[in-house]
């Protein structure tokens, strides 16, 4: 093929824009030469599995949009699949969406450069360039499997989202109503109580505070403390660092006080410091459960299995793990269910302390527990057991809830059997977790999923209203109008503060707060704003060419003799939103609502006055739909 293929222009929107509804990389695509559209699809779906089978694109703008989404997708089926495309001046305008923005950029080059060189008979590497651009998003913000199935059932609920990076957080909601947070640790908690969770020594004096089940332990600052401990409580025992997470340092069934010692040295190594001391607490019988609460409800609970491997009579124990990694549930993406086992000195140290070595060969259905921790980051098995709980452990996961102002809740619980009540068969608390990892209950390796993200987004956000406060949209926004507004809104029950995002800056109740260099910078510090009750906004041609759209949805849209760039503000109303377009020159008021339109004659009265009128009882009609007292 002797076909080229250059891209003119190359612009990057953080919202909706001209050409998408949702945050977009649009290119300006221009063509030439001979370019063979089958052939060039048949090599780029030898390479993209999901695209095989489908039909040949059209145009090269067509190709390089479906090119770049199922790229994006990096094998997880995620959720950024819209693109567009239209012609201006001989030239394609592509439009597609991304998550992460720097994994989109990248993307793009990788579209860009494989199709060029397919082009021009070229080796491209592929599976390189793939592999960085898993390696990016998994590190990208986007990337951790909670935060990315928290994001994910957002977007699903079409609840506003704004990544603040400048806080390295995500915000979903609008002013009064947001949520702030990273994964599950969210600005709605008590402070003190997350702060309470990360240190097991506090968490446990309170479980046993209020009668929880607990095992007894202490702080160990050497070894002779917990060999005295030992001698007080006797074996088994378990060490664990102060602070530690995921299981890291952790050791088990201690039986021994050689046994003991050595897992003081895990535990210290795993510390931030070593000289920190060391929890040493009695060993529960029992397999490992989490149980998460959200909101102060039982919502879904795990059994978490110690990763392992069955014997088949034929591979080593070493063998066998490569050949368990091998499975696609062990992909170690942000959307499988299980994590990869590694190979590391806890793991060689487990099975050797069991008698076994990785050059050891198991007989046919003989189960080798490989570590004593059972958290998925260290190859643990998920095993869904909502159904199976008894109603007296939900009731004390919720107990333990009540007390605690952290709105998404771990409990670490060991259980002979989670169907029995916990005093009548072997169970104890062992943590209590702020901001857990939810992924797991949606992608278990055993049994149903729970969509505990989505539960999240439904526990702060149970309406659309409750996300979301009325926002209304101009082209042009002079300081009059935005002061009558201001004043009809302050006016109603619920609406205490209204933010003006216009061209010349930032108000809040009318006084001057601040203009950034771009506009979607004063519209994010309007809605960021957490005591905002109504929003009003202001965009012109050329802010959104520039810099595209940024507030997520429209009630009320008054536009003045705009222009066609303009008049896609109308395509974000809301339902029920109000349309109000001003015509100077015809001296006229055109009101569409509810798919009727009618036309008001200006006559005498100034335009301002007849748009007030209108929007008076349509703005009370708001501040009574959006009121929505928050807990």
């Amino acid at each position: 093929m002797s076909g080229k293929i250059t891209v003119l222009t190359r612009k990057k929107y953080l919202g909706p824009s001209f050409d998408l509804k949702q945050q977009a990389i649009v290119l300006e695509l221009e063509s030439s030469g001979d370019i063979d559209m089958a052939s060039l699809w048949k090599q780029i779906s030898e390479k993209l599995p999901g695209l095989s089978g489908s039909a040949v694109p059209l145009t090269i703008g067509e190709l390089y949009a479906r090119t770049f989404i199922e790229l994006q997708q990096l094998g997880m089926n995620l959720f950024a699949r819209e693109w567009s495309i239209r012609e201006e001046n001989g030239k394609e305008i592509v439009a597609v969406q991304y998550i992460d923005p720097q994994t989109g950029d990248r993307v793009n080059d990788f579209v860009y450069d494989w199709v060029r060189d397919i082009l021009s008979g070229r080796l491209f590497p592929f599976q390189s360039r793939y592999e960085e651009l898993e390696h990016l998003f998994y590190r990208s913000g986007f990337g951790g499997p909670t935060i990315y199935s928290i994001v994910e059932a957002g977007y699903k609920r079409n609840i506003p989202m704004f990544y603040l990076p400048s806080e390295d957080v995500f915000q979903w909601g609008q002013g009064r109503k947001q949520l702030r947070g990273r994964s599950t640790v969210l600005h709605r908690d008590s402070i003190k109580d997350t702060e309470l969770t990360s240190f097991k020594d506090r968490s446990k004096a309170f479980l046993d505070d209020f009668g929880f089940p607990s095992p007894k332990g202490t702080l160990c600052t050497n070894d002779a403390e917990a060999l005295a401990f030992a001698e007080e409580f006797g074996y088994p025992l378990v060490t664990k660092p102060l602070a530690g997470h995921k299981g890291q340092g952790v050791s088990t069934n201690l039986n021994t006080p050689e046994e003991l010692r050595l897992g003081l040295e895990t535990a210290r190594d795993a510390s931030t410091n070593r000289r920190d001391p060391v929890i040493v607490e009695q060993h529960v019988t029992g397999t490992d459960h989490r149980l998460l609460t959200i909101s102060g409800k039982f919502t879904a609970a795990l059994q978490r299995i110690p990763a392992y491997v069955d014997g088949d009579g034929e591979h080593t124990i070493e063998q066998l793990i490569d050949i368990e990694n091998s499975r696609p549930e062990r992909a170690d993406t942000p959307r499988s269910a299980l994590g990869k086992i590694k190979i590391d000195d806890d793991l060689v140290q487990f099975i050797k302390d069991a008698g076994h070595s990785l050059s050891e060969v198991p007989a046919a259905g003989n189960r080798i527990t490989l570590r004593r921790v059972a958290n998925i980051s260290a190859g643990g098995v998920s095993v869904n057991v909502t159904e199976k709980i008894h109603p007296k452990n939900i009731k004390m996961a919720e107990d333990v809830a009540r007390f605690l102002d952290v709105h998404v809740l771990g409990i670490d619980l060991l259980a002979e059997d989670i169907s029995k009540p916990w005093d009548e068969s072997p169970c104890a608390i062992i943590e209590i977790n702020a901001g857990p990892g939810v992924f797991m209950h949606l992608v278990p390796a055993k049994g149903e999923s729970i969509d505990v993200p989505g539960k999240i987004m439904d526990a702060f956000f149970p309406t659309p209203q409750s996300s979301r406060v009325p926002t209304l949209v101009f082209n042009k926004l002079d300081q009059k109008l935005a002061t009558r507004i201001t004043e009809t809104g302050l006016r109603q029950k619920g609406i205490e503060e209204v933010g003006t995002a216009a061209v010349d800056g930032v108000r809040f109740n009318d006084e001057f707060f601040s203009n950034r260099p771009e506009h979607i910078g004063n519209i994010r510090n309007v809605m960021r704003n957490p005591k905002l009750d109504m929003a009003l906004i202001e965009y012109n041609d050329a802010i959104i060419q520039n810099e595209g759209m940024y507030h997520w949805g429209a009630d009320i849209v008054v536009l003045e003799n705009p222009t066609e760039r303009e008049r896609i503000l109308t395509r974000d109303l809301l339902d029920k939103g109000l349309f109000i377009e001003i015509d100077r020159s015809g001296k006229k008021v055109m009101v569409s609502q509810n798919g009727k339109t009618s036309t008001k004659m200006l006559g005498r009265r100034a335009a301002e006055t007849v748009v007030m009128d209108m929007l008076t009882p349509v703005i009370a009609e708001l501040a009574e739909k959006y009121y929505y007292p928050l807990a």
